[in-house]
């Protein structure tokens, strides 16, 4: 076989709204995660445990309501970023969801709640949150 190999599933993860998402928690040249931004281990460990439920709860309305994540947002926060990506991919509206799911819109877009889930926990696990930043499940530097 010639060339790389695809990852199985890849093309699922690179949606418009993950992609963007990424964007709002990793530094594009870096990968180094943007969030959470407290400066201690328990600081970031708190944030995060605050406002991921947050985020989540916004993503899960806007899939029902097929509107875009709602909520109160402060800079820089989970729900800011969440937001900032939905909007820059039209999500959950007209965002493109793969030809998988070509039957089911509406189960592509849970499934990317739970990849931005997915996210957020690993750049939470990459800022130092949990007590280090090695050794994501997915191999580290997952770039759903």
């Amino acid at each position: 076989m010639t060339g790389k190999k695809k990852k199985a599933g890849a093309a699922l993860t690179r949606s418009p709204f993950l992609t963007a998402l990424r964007d709002q928690f990793f530094d594009a040249e870096t990968d180094a995660p943007k969030w959470p931004t407290a400066d201690s281990d328990e600081g970031r460990a708190r944030q995060a445990a605050r406002q991921m439920p947050e985020a989540l709860k916004a993503m899960i309305h806007a899939v029902n309501s097929r509107k875009p994540p709602r909520g109160k947002t402060k800079e820089g926060s989970a729900l800011a970023r969440v937001k900032e990506a939905a909007k820059a991919a039209h999500w959950p509206g007209t965002s493109k969801s793969a030809p998988t799911f070509a039957g089911n819109r509406e189960m592509f877009r849970y499934f990317e709640v739970g990849c931005a889930i997915d996210i957020m926990m690993e750049a939470w696990f990459r800022s130092g949150g949990h007590g280090g930043g090695e050794g994501w499940p997915n191999g580290g530097g997952g770039k759903h």
